[in-house]
């Protein structure tokens, strides 16, 4: 494929110019000494990390992304095992998904609900009823593990290598966002996995373009799915629009033009059914406090220190009659706008995505029918699908924080070393902030090997003798930078290992649901009870042979 505007994407390792500076010795290239005999210099920090992510690289990238399948399943199983061991149909995937697709076959495929259209779980319902009825449930699960696990592909696959040159660091994003707290209904459920299908939209803005034409078809296939499955493509549109700004390549262009199109179906469909939708909901009951308890308490200490942990203090006097949350609202505000202004662009462009969706989700959300809409959201565990991309943003952005704060320690030692050269100063893992070395696009390229060399005798007895207090910044800024890491490392781990585990479905009779639809009379509707209790689906009894045939030797507990 050609470009149709000037390529502005980073080329990587391969054209990386060489910063030179210069020394009381001679020019330093890549930090050695041109012009004078090598020498034993210290190790510079960093350089474990960089070895690190050598060794990531060493590893064919099949094997890796093997691997990281392999954990990634495993961590999502290992947090809610009945939903693979003992699969259930779930709230709407069965009572309207699963249960339309049974009842009136394919032409619900593009029924709306809710105001937009929802391709995947209805995609997914069309395929399961093909399937014996007690498979149903497995169905939908596979569905949901695969589109849950999707982003980690993309995101370890070497089409980031330019965006995110650091693998180590994306391995540790890609180990987050599987392990992240606070998600309680987006574990294995089919009804909210166009959340994890919107990230893969938002990451197919910044991957590389693919180089065959059937990596072409699958990613618009993709993106297709991901826009036709919720509001996303409406969300995700400003976002698409800055992208293609920003590198004006062809195959920006082709996502740009997609989520257009995908926009403008959704928007009408929006429109199309608004006079059925405008009285679902409660009011919402919007106020400056519940504002600030629910971004303090759902997204910032929801992502790190989790829902069980949130649900011990969001009734406390501390958080419903203090500034606390408005504080922690504030400064988490201020924090994201400057990582708005500074940050990377793929930083920048989940803010805004997340922004958009939280605001969106907080104008017109349909979580109670009764109490006021917002007073519902701050609960704990209402709702969290809407936080998702949020946290999501804002664990991003304390990475990045950190980053620049590691950076900053690593330029201050390499400073200190003999031969040092300051030149271009990385402020983040695996990124540069100087703009001498980040390309038009806003990529960043992989950081240079440490700036080492030789200097004289003499020259070393002046650094000797400088200023003492240049040496002690060392020490307080390493310790500066360990406590914070440690703090912020302790407190996530903390909220992921108290929500780790996710509570079990209620098992239902599935069995004894199935051998009933099978010995009613054809045509006659059967109720059949499902998760969360109190929810049920009604499906028609058919006859033996039929699409979605009933196979009770199948169980399911």
């Amino acid at each position: 494929m050609t470009s149709n505007g000037p390529s502005r994407r980073a080329s990587g390792l391969s054209q990386t110019s060489s910063p030179v500076c210069t020394t009381t010795d001679g020019p330093l290239r890549d930090g050695v000494a041109t012009d004078s005999p090598a020498v034993d210099t210290p190790t510079a920090p960093g350089t474990e990390r960089a070895a690190i992510t050598q060794f990531f690289y060493r590893v064919p990238r099949r094997r890796l992304m093997a691997l990281a399948t392999v954990v990634s399943f495993g961590a999502i199983f290992s947090r809610r095992p009945g939903a693979i061991l003992h699969p259930q149909f779930f709230a709407e995937g069965g009572n309207v998904f699963y249960a339309d697709a049974w009842n009136d076959g394919l032409r619900v495929l593009f029924r709306a609900r809710g105001g937009y259209l929802h391709t995947l779980p209805r995609l997914a319902a069309a395929i399961a009823v093909h399937f014996p009825l007690s498979w149903g449930p497995s169905v939908f699960v596979a569905v949901a593990a695969a589109v849950q696990i999707a982003p980690v592909w993309y995101l370890l696959s070497r089409r980031f290598d330019n965006v995110l040159p650091n693998l180590t660091l994306r391995i540790g994003l890609c180990l987050i966002y599987v392990a992240l707290p606070n998600t309680y209904g987006e574990n294995l459920n089919i009804i909210n996995a166009d959340w994890h299908l919107a990230i893969v939209s938002f990451l197919l803005l910044f991957a590389d373009a693919p180089r065959t034409r059937p990596g072409w078809a699958r990613d618009l296939l993709v993106l297709a799915l991901g826009g036709l499955s919720g509001p996303f493509a409406v969300l995700i549109w400003p976002v698409a629009i800055w992208r293609w700004w920003r590198e004006r390549s062809s195959w920006t262009l082709t996502l740009l033009l997609s989520e257009t199109m995908y926009a403008l179906i959704q928007g009408m469909t929006i429109l199309l059914t608004i006079s059925s939708n405008k009285s679902i909901g409660a009011h919402l009951g919007a106020t400056l406090n519940l504002f600030a308890r629910i971004v303090a308490g759902q997204v910032v200490v929801g992502s790190m220190l989790g829902m069980n942990n949130y649900a011990d203090i969001y009734k406390s006097h501390l958080w419903v009659h203090t500034p606390l949350p408005a504080a922690i609202t504030l400064l988490a505000g201020v924090a994201v706008l400057w990582a708005l202004a500074k940050g990377p662009d793929i930083l920048r462009g989940l803010i805004l995505f997340a922004g958009i969706i939280l605001a969106s989700s907080l104008k017109d959300p349909l979580i109670s029918t009764t109490k006021p809409q917002w007073l519902v959201m701050l609960m704990p565990g209402v709702g969290t699908y809407y936080y998702l991309l949020p946290m999501l943003a804002w664990i991003a952005v304390l990475i990045w924080y950190l980053s620049r704060l590691a950076s900053t320690v690593a330029s201050h030692d390499r400073s200190r070393l003999p031969g040092s050269c300051n030149a271009a100063t990385p402020t983040g893992i695996g990124l540069r902030d100087d703009p001498r070395l980040e390309n038009e696009a806003g990529h960043f390229q992989v950081a240079d090997a440490p700036l080492t060399g030789a200097r004289s005798a003499s020259r070393q007895l002046q650094d000797a003798g400088a200023d003492p207090f240049r040496n002690r910044a060392k020490p307080r800024s390493r310790i500066i930078f360990v406590s914070v890491a440690t703090f912020a490392c302790l407190v996530t781990l903390s909220g992921i290992a108290r929500d780790w585990s996710y509570p079990s479905y209620t098992p239902y009779n599935w069995s004894a649901a199935v051998s009933k639809l099978e010995h009613a009379k054809p045509g006659t509707k059967v109720t059949i009870p499902i998760n969360p209790p109190g929810w049920s689906m009604t499906l028609d009894a058919r006859k033996t042979g039929d699409a979605g045939t009933l196979d009770t030797s199948q169980r399911n507990g």
